[in-house]
C-alpha cells in the first residue's frame, strides 16, 4: 500500500510538470535574419530553452500571425529581453551514444574508431562569443553539451570531445577522447604562447570561452559578444504556518486513534532554481520545527488508563519543485514532493503502552506532496504529509497523518 501510494504521488506530480500550459506562449521582442541577411523585427516566443530548438515562432505584431521557422528558413534569430543570439547549423553533430543516450560500449579501442558517430542534424546554436574565432553550444536530446568553433568566415566545425565504455578483460573502463584541445591549438597556432594553454582547457563553456577572449587579446582585436552563461540562482525564506497532526497506534490486534492536534511550523528554506525552462524547475531543502501532542483514555485489563505523549522536532525536508510559467512571471502555482527526516528533541510520554520507561523512536521519516502559490516574494502552501512516527516495534505501526499551511517569505 504504502508503495502503490507513493507511486500515485510522483505520478501525480510528472503530470502536473508536463501539464499544458507550460506551452503558454512567452513572446517578446526580438528579429529574425533571413537567408538573405535581411532581418524581420518582431516577436519570438521565447521558451527559454534548455535543449536548443529546432523550431522558432515569430510575430511581426504581439498578437499577429504565428510563422514558425526552422534552421532550414533562416540564419538565425535574436532574442533582445535577455541577449541571446542563435545561429541555424545544418552538418554533422557527433553523437557516440546509443539510441537510448548512453555511452557506447566495445570489446576493443580499434571497434570505437572504425566507427562513424556523425549525424546529419539542424538546429539553432547558441551563440557563446563572436570574434576572430566566434564559439556556440548545442545540448541536443540526451542532455550531452557539443561546442562548435568558428574562425573568421570559415564553416562552423565541432569541437570533439569523445566518452566510450570498453570492456577489459570483464572490467568496464571508461576512455576519454579530447580531440577538441588540438583543434583549439590549431586554430590558434598564430598566437603560440595562448595555443598552448589549449591543452589545459576544459570542455565547458566558461574554459572555453575564456581561451577565446585571450586569443583576441593576443592578436589585439576584442570579442565582439560574449554570452552570460546562467547559474543556478540561490534563495532564502522565512517559513511559518500550522499543522494539523493526526496520530494513531496499529497493531494486529488493536488500534488506538489520538485524534489531531493543532500547532506552529517555523523555520527556514533553502530553494535553489534551474536557470533554463522558463525557472521551472527547483530543488531545496527546509530547516523546520515542529511538535504535537496527545492524550486520551484507553481501555486495558487494568481498566481505563490515561496516555498522553508530546514532542518537539527538527525537521530535514529535501524537496522537488515545478512552478508553472506564466504571462506575467509574478503569479505562479506550483507543486512540490519531497521527503522528510525528523529527529525528536523532547519525546514525553508513550503512545504504545503507556510505559514511560520504553525508549521510543527519536528518527522519523516520511514522504509528502503539497501545491500552492508564488505572488512576488511570498509563497503560500498547503502540504500533506505522511511519516513512520515513534514506534520502535516493526509489529506495532504509529503512522503520522500531518496537513500543514504554510507561508514563506523570500528574501532574495
Amino acid at each position: 500500500m504504502y508503495k502503490s501510494r507513493t507511486l500515485s504521488i510522483f505520478a501525480f506530480f510528472f503530470l502536473f510538470a508536463n501539464f499544458p500550459s507550460f506551452s503558454q506562449k512567452n513572446y517578446v521582442t526580438g528579429y529574425v535574419v533571413t537567408q538573405q541577411k535581411d532581418t524581420l523585427k518582431g516577436y519570438i516566443d521565447d521558451r527559454n530553452w534548455d535543449r536548443n530548438p529546432k523550431v522558432v515562432r515569430f510575430r511581426k505584431t504581439p498578437t499577429g500571425e504565428t510563422t514558425e521557422y526552422t534552421p532550414l528558413d533562416i540564419a538565425g534569430f535574436h532574442l533582445v529581453s535577455n541577449s541571446e543570439y542563435y545561429e541555424s547549423y545544418i552538418g554533422k553533430v557527433n553523437k557516440p551514444v546509443t539510441s537510448m543516450g548512453e555511452l557506447i560500449e566495445v570489446s576493443r579501442d580499434y571497434e570505437f574508431f572504425q566507427r562513424d558517430f556523425n549525424v546529419l542534424d539542424t538546429v539553432f546554436l547558441l551563440v557563446l562569443t563572436r570574434g576572430d574565432i566566434s564559439a556556440y553550444s548545442y545540448r541536443d536530446r540526451s542532455e550531452r553539451e557539443h561546442f562548435f568553433v568558428r574562425k573568421d568566415t570559415s564553416s562552423i566545425t565541432e569541437l570533439l570531445y569523445q566518452k566510450y565504455y570498453v570492456d577489459i578483460k570483464g572490467q568496464r573502463m571508461l576512455r576519454t577522447i579530447e580531440e577538441y584541445k588540438n583543434q583549439l591549438a590549431i586554430y590558434m597556432a598564430d598566437c603560440p604562447s595562448i595555443a598552448k594553454n589549449a591543452s589545459k582547457t576544459t570542455y565547458g563553456q566558461n574554459s572555453i570561452t575564456k581561451l577565446i577572449a585571450s586569443y583576441a587579446a593576443c592578436r589585439n582585436t576584442s570579442v565582439g559578444y560574449t554570452t552570460q552563461k546562467r547559474r543556478v540562482k540561490g534563495e532564502i525564506s522565512l517559513v511559518g504556518g500550522i499543522a494539523t497532526t493526526h496520530l494513531s497506534v496499529n497493531s494486529i490486534s488493536s488500534s488506538i486513534d489520538y485524534g489531531r492536534y493543532i500547532g506552529p511550523v517555523a523555520g527556514v528554506a533553502f530553494n535553489f532554481v534551474y536557470p533554463r525552462g522558463r525557472d521551472a524547475w527547483s530543488i531545496g531543502t527546509e530547516i523546520l520545527w515542529k511538535n504535537h501532542s496527545h492524550s486520551r483514555n484507553v481501555n486495558t485489563p487494568m481498566g481505563t488508563a490515561r496516555r498522553e505523549f508530546s514532542a518537539d522536532y527538527a525537521r530535514l525536508n529535501l524537496i522537488a519543485r515545478y512552478t508553472l510559467p506564466t504571462k506575467s512571471q509574478k503569479i505562479r502555482p506550483f507543486v512540490n514532493i519531497g521527503f522528510s527526516n525528523s529527529i525528536a528533541l523532547r519525546l514525553q510520554g508513550n503512545p504504545i503502552s503507556g510505559n514511560r520507561s520504553e525508549k521510543m523512536q527519536r528518527h522519523e521519516q516520511g514522504y509528502f506532496i503539497g501545491g500552492g502559490l508564488r505572488v512576488a516574494r511570498f509563497v503560500g502552501e498547503l502540504r500533506h504529509e505522511r511519516s513512520t512516527g515513534m514506534s520502535p516495534f516493526p509489529s506495532i505501526a504509529t503512522p503520522v497523518r500531518t496537513w500543514q499551511l504554510l507561508l514563506s517569505y523570500r528574501f532574495n
